[in-house]
């Protein structure tokens, strides 16, 4: 293990990851605040060179080191990057580049093309394929990773992390070829981790929101969508969590009263000091939003016969026979195809599907509509 916190060490093992290796195993120690980023405390980097097996650890908060050498290798294309579940470490990648890293590739997102269960934890997964048990200490895992010097328990720890990475996945690989997956993978792992992650976060933002949008009506839903949208953006360009820009709560009251013009927010949210006291700029970003709220909805109407609730939820809906027609028809094919279900039964894009809020090659895309989208297809149109 080579514990890496001076330029010239970084820019020489930098180099000979260029000249040796075509993939490396990389892992990450980052610790969450109250920022929009994970902030970065430690990279994991391991690598064959030819000749030996080599894993390095990469000090990101020792004074004065620069980590573009190691951003150039995160961009190379022709190098592949082996990361378990690797959505929060190309965040902390993306805060101090600007950039997804290329050549992505996910062990977890692999054992689930290969029938394990859904986000199944790299430890399972080394102890499953490697043979190995690895140390499931809690207490390292949570321990602050910014405080030096490290403890020998946490660079043990660490060093750990990315250890198995590329045995792994040169196991899963095989899996996926023997199980005629692999080509599936490779259509998921380059959506889900493209050049556009960061447009796909903002646009999802309100799927994640903490109150419930069933039995809404579709301009309600249609101005929260917009609304999140604004605050995503805002969060990310400030570094800040969401609530800090503006609340649930708030994003409820504006959706509810559907204001027009400044005076309508005067008017309507006098006693509310969070709306109340937003910037200029903030109020006119939230008018803005309620406009193209309006916008969507009417397009939306012109593509169905009757005014329906929204529901993001099976239950309450009307169709719910036809949702779980879907549903047991995609759980059968799973078991057929040994992929983990979760990765295709969303709940509440199914059911948007249904109430045609979400088109079906949006939902079922690439080779989820090559194995599912065109039964599904064929199931709505029993409906009509």
């Amino acid at each position: 293990m080579i514990y890496i916190k001076e330029n010239n060490k970084l820019k020489e093992i930098c180099k000979e990851i260029k000249d040796t290796a075509n993939i490396i195993g990389i892992d990450t120690e980052f610790l969450r605040k109250r920022e929009y980023f994970p902030t970065l405390c430690l990279i994991q980097v391991s690598f064959f060179n030819g000749k030996e097996f080599k894993t390095i650890l990469i000090d990101t908060l020792a004074k004065n080191l620069r980590l573009k050498p190691f951003i150039s290798i995160l961009q190379n294309k022709k190098i592949q990057k082996v990361i378990h579940s690797p959505i929060q470490d190309i965040e902390a990648f993306y805060f101090i580049s600007k950039k997804i890293p290329n050549s992505i590739e996910d062990t977890q997102l692999m054992a689930e093309f290969c029938g394990y269960k859904h986000y199944t934890g790299y430890g399972n997964l080394v102890k499953e394929l490697c043979g190995v048990t690895l140390s499931k200490s809690k207490a390292i895992q949570r321990s602050d990773w910014s405080k030096r010097p490290l403890t020998k328990k946490q660079i043990l720890y660490a060093s750990n992390d990315s250890k198995y990475l590329i045995e792994m996945y040169e196991i899963l690989k095989r899996k996926l070829k023997k199980e005629g997956n692999f080509k599936f993978y490779e259509d998921e792992v380059k959506r889900k981790f493209h050049k556009k992650l960061i447009v796909s976060v903002i646009n999802d933002s309100w799927k994640r929101l903490r109150f419930k949008l069933n039995a809404k009506n579709f301009l309600y839903v249609s101005v929260v969508k917009n609304l999140c949208r604004w605050r995503e953006e805002k969060a990310i360009d400030n570094n800040t969590i969401r609530v800090n820009i503006f609340s649930d709560s708030a994003i409820r009251s504006i959706a509810k009263k559907v204001p027009e013009n400044k005076t309508d927010m005067k008017k309507n949210f006098a006693e509310n000091k969070k709306i109340s006291e937003l910037s200029k700029a903030d109020t006119r970003g939230i008018l803005k939003c309620v406009k193209n709220g309006k916008r969507d909805y009417c397009k939306y109407r012109k593509s169905v016969k009757e005014e329906t609730p929204f529901y993001y939820e099976p239950k309450g809906t009307k169709n719910i026979k036809l949702y779980n027609k879907i549903v047991k028809f995609l759980q059968n094919e799973c078991v057929k195809n040994n992929i983990a279900s979760e990765l295709v039964l969303n709940k509440g894009n199914i059911v948007s599907v249904i109430m045609n809020f979400e088109k079906i090659k949006d939902v079922f895309y690439g080779w989820k509509y090559e194995l599912f989208g065109k039964n599904i297809e064929t199931i709505l149109k029993e409906k009509n």
